[in-house]
């Protein structure tokens, strides 16, 4: 508890007045708010400053170096993007050269086809006329064998070798040769 008594008793043994101003006093606590700003500016404050300025300039190099990766990447794209669509016309060139190479053998193809089969063609037509003439040799042969045996009866004898191959003639002469329909 508070004693009254107390601050009756510190007036009277001559202590000091706190509203009483001491110029000696004034002067000391100076000194020591001085002292301890100036221990505080050293000790403190300066250490303090440098790593913030060290500090600033690492972030400013920090991001120096970002904007020039940012610009390398910029320019790494725009290359791969160039190189990209470089890529792109070489494979749309090189599709149009498949597509001609393959029309060209295609065509060559169609054409060696074509000229087998006309090829073709043609050995059966001259296989199918070779055989034509064989069918009417052999035709003629068959008649002129008829008409000797038909001869022979009606002249009722048998003919040589020359009586036969001149009558043979003479036949083949009046036929004359078969029409090709």
């Amino acid at each position: 508890m508070f004693d009254p008594t107390f601050v009756v008793h510190a007036a009277e043994e001559g202590a000091v007045n706190p509203l009483s101003f001491e110029p000696w006093t004034f002067v000391f606590q100076l000194i020591n708010v001085l002292v301890v700003l100036l221990a505080l500016y050293y000790m403190l404050f300066r250490p303090l400053g440098n790593m913030i300025r060290s500090r600033e300039e690492k972030v400013a190099r920090t991001l120096d170096e970002a904007s020039q990766a940012r610009e390398r990447a910029s320019e790494l794209e725009a290359t791969y993007d160039q190189k990209l669509r470089e890529a792109q016309r070489e494979i749309q060139r090189m599709m149009e050269a498949a597509q001609q190479a393959a029309e060209r053998r295609r065509q060559e193809l169609v054409a060696r086809a074509q000229d087998e089969a006309d090829r073709t063609l043609q050995r059966a037509k001259e296989e199918i006329a070779r055989e034509r003439e064989e069918a009417l040799a052999a035709i003629r042969q068959e008649v002129a064998g008829l008409a000797l045996a038909a001869a022979s009866q009606v002249v009722g004898r048998s003919l040589d070798g020359e009586d036969q191959r001149r009558l043979v003639e003479e036949f083949v002469e009046n036929v004359g040769p078969v029409k090709r329909s």
